[in-house]
């Protein structure tokens, strides 16, 4: 059982839902994404006197960023959709 309040923890749980070594890369990938957007999302609700943001903004901003940076990283396809990394990440492989 992992307990889910330690970042180290939840880490080692995610790593261990994918094998493979590009499959790994790509779930490297969506962590630091989901991390990096957090973090934004915290300072601007921290510095900025923002709103807490709506969670499917958060969840875009997160499948958006992971896109771009999978496009950019060549992890995927040259072809690689937005709209079929929403729908179904992993068939993009």
């Amino acid at each position: 059982m992992v307990q889910i309040n330690l970042v180290q923890h939840h880490y080692i749980q995610f790593e261990s839902l994918f094998r493979g070594k590009k499959l790994r890369r790509v779930r490297l990938l969506v962590w630091h994404a989901t991390c990096w957007c957090l973090w934004l999302y915290r300072n601007s609700v921290i510095f900025k006197d923002n709103f807490f943001p709506d969670v499917q903004n958060v969840v875009y901003h997160i499948q958006r960023i992971s896109w771009t940076w999978m496009k950019y990283k060549g992890h995927g396809s040259s072809s690689l959709s937005f709209a079929n990394w929403c729908t179904s990440p992993l068939l993009c492989f």
